[in-house]
């Protein structure tokens, strides 16, 4: 697989978000690329894909296993 959308229901930092938001995921930085309410889009390229940050797994499961980090704005 080459590339792959998440999108997340993240309500302490979705609000705040922006477009090109650099938000760490469980443990993996993501670039936002779309963001509605507290709902947050990322692009996944084939390198984060093959570092398995992101297994394949039932919706339920990765949304319990993904942490989402405050992003810090400078």
């Amino acid at each position: 697989q080459e590339s792959a959308r998440l999108v997340l229901r993240a309500p302490q930092v979705g609000p705040a978000a922006a477009m090109g938001d650099s938000i760490s995921v469980n443990g993996c930085c993501l670039t936002v690329v779309e963001r509605n309410g507290d709902i947050v889009t990322f692009d996944l390229l084939a390198e984060t894909l093959r570092a398995g940050v992101f297994e394949a797994r039932r919706a339920e499961e990765l949304a319990e296993a993904v942490r989402v980090e405050v992003p810090s704005r400078v």
